[in-house]
């Protein structure tokens, strides 16, 4: 790390095999430039570098001057780790980390193997993202923010540009072909925010709530077949059914009749109650106001 900023320095480029001499290419500090006649090996180069953060073996072009070699070294300066060295098959497969500068075509074993996939931190992309601390990172790749994990490989468009990227029609930001322009913008976001989209609520696009809803009625249909075979099989005779349909009909018929007459000989116990109450009341009333009456008539003269 220089000047606070977390870099990743390449120092050398190299390829080896059994019976050929170790090519290779040394960089030094600041802008380094490769130059040569057509067909000398430039975009090679930058292939191989790209090859070597982890693009598959498909991208590399069998060119003649690669014959007899297999496999690729680069020596690096990380953030962290320091001084390290990264070696692999040209035929493709993961990574041997070296925790120190080596000599191309050493013998001696590497110190962790680093797998080729974008994921994980056992990774490449894992290994070089922890770096520089970010190795936890996901971006929306659709407008409904499905969700793809940061890999080193988002990083690379903006690391290595071809001679054919350079004079293309699409836009420099696309990371590749099969990437959406969601993806690639809101990469380049993070690039120039530090900001990412693992806050962002995933919605479901309308094919997958079309799907969710068409799980829901087959769930439903599946409830009802499964209701009906129950049916089926405690009720085999559906004139049986309808018979015991008939009988219950007829006994809630009788019950409702029932209920009615109950119920208006409920009212008309309430009347009478009524009628009574009110008769006892009107006749203590009477037997209240005569008394006094009759004492007054029975008094005596003076």
């Amino acid at each position: 790390m220089r000047d606070g900023v977390a870099r990743f320095i390449i120092r050398r480029l190299a390829v080896t095999g059994p019976k050929v001499p170790t090519a290779e290419l040394l960089f030094a500090d600041g802008v380094n430039v490769i130059w040569g006649a057509s067909n000398t090996g430039k975009s090679f180069t930058v292939k191989l570098l790209d090859f070597m953060s982890g693009a598959k073996p498909k991208m590399l072009p069998n060119i003649n001057q690669r014959q007899g070699y297999n496999k690729a070294w680069l020596d690096l300066i990380l953030p962290t780790s320091g001084q390290v060295t990264l070696v692999r098959a040209l035929a493709g497969g993961s990574f041997g980390l070296y925790n120190h500068w080596v000599q191309p075509d050493t013998k001696e074993e590497a110190t962790r193997t680093l797998s080729p996939e974008h994921k994980g931190k056992d990774s490449l992309s894992g290994f070089l993202l922890a770096e520089i601390g970010i190795a936890d990172k996901s971006f929306s790749k659709t407008q409904h923010a499905a969700k793809v994990a940061f890999s080193f490989r988002h990083f690379v468009p903006y690391l290595l540009t071809e001679e054919t990227d350079m004079m293309g029609e699409w836009p420099p930001i696309r990371i590749s072909d099969f990437n959406s322009d969601t993806l690639d913008k809101n990469v380049l976001k993070f690039i120039a925010t530090g900001i990412d989209d693992s806050a962002v609520i995933e919605t479901p696009s309308p094919d997958a709530q079309k799907s969710i809803n068409s799980g829901k009625v087959q769930m439903v249909e599946e409830m009802l077949a499964t209701a009906e075979q129950e049916l089926n099989r405690e009720y085999p005779d559906p004139s049986d059914l309808e018979n015991q349909l008939a009988k219950l009909d007829k006994a809630t018929d009788e019950l409702q009749s029932t209920l009615v007459q109950r119920q208006n000989e409920l009212d008309q116990l309430r009347l009478d109650r009524r009628f009574i109450v009110d008769s006892i009341a009107e006749t203590q009333e009477r037997q209240t106001g005569s008394f006094p009456k009759m004492r007054r008539q029975s008094r005596p003269a003076v």
